[in-house]
């Protein structure tokens, strides 16, 4: 997985995630959840008991996660702890710069973590661990980014859609974000943002998280069921 976007809004942001993955893989549809000292919500991968995507309107908190680092790396046979559970375990601490100082990722499989908060002012963190270092970036919450998969996507493959969603950007309101992620670049199956590579790999599902004024929303589309069911939930804004 996945292929992740931010815009920026005059209320709040959204955040919209595809996830690319093998289609036997079970996966639950979003549920609240009480666990590590937090009220979450998020869809459940069943094979690792991870996630992708969680939110904490509690905390005004959302972590969201795609795999590999800068580049494609050699996967081991085994690891300590799945990445969806170290996005999980990042709610344990009470801010993104607490989680990535002491959170042990050794024998972690390489990932990219993106977290915003916004307890108090806006925060938008992006948290690289490559195998053996952590690279962390602030990014400018006022600014539109798009993230793709290392481990799916080449450098090349990964500028091509950085270009075609800001092309896209100039051409569309923010508020249809989610008509590109379900849309088509034009460019193979392969790499488009609805991917596809053969029958056992492709673009299951959309989570889109979006904060405004009233609070968060947060919408949930599975792909693989009839008519592609859509999840949907509400919540109001808890004053941190």
């Amino acid at each position: 997985m996945c292929t992740v976007s931010y815009i920026p809004t005059e209320t709040g942001f959204i955040l919209t995630s595809n996830r690319d993955e093998k289609v036997i893989r079970p996966t639950d549809i979003p549920k609240n959840y009480h666990m590590k000292g937090s009220h979450l919500i998020f869809p459940k991968d069943l094979q690792s008991g991870g996630t992708w995507i969680a939110l904490s309107p509690s905390e005004n908190r959302i972590a969201c996660l795609l795999n590999g680092a800068f580049e494609n790396h050699t996967k081991k046979e085994s690891y300590k702890l799945s990445r969806g559970q170290v996005l999980l375990d990042s709610f344990i601490y009470p801010n993104a710069e607490m989680f990535q100082a002491f959170m042990d990722f050794d024998d972690v499989e390489p990932f990219t973590l993106i977290m915003l908060e916004n307890k108090s002012t806006p925060r938008l963190t992006e948290l690289r661990w490559d195998g053996e270092q952590k690279h962390v970036s602030k990014l400018d919450t006022s600014k539109t980014k798009i993230w793709s998969s290392a481990t799916l996507y080449s450098p090349e493959i990964r500028l091509l859609r950085e270009q075609l969603f800001q092309e896209w950007l100039l051409h569309n309101p923010p508020q249809n974000i989610l008509d590109f992620h379900k849309g088509s670049l034009g460019i193979n199956k392969e790499n488009d943002i609805m991917m596809e590579r053969g029958n056992a790999l492709k673009t299951i599902s959309i989570s889109q998280i979006i904060q405004d004024y009233k609070g968060f929303s947060f919408k949930y589309i599975d792909l693989l069921s009839p008519k592609n069911k859509h999840h949907e939930f509400s919540y109001e804004h808890i004053e941190a």
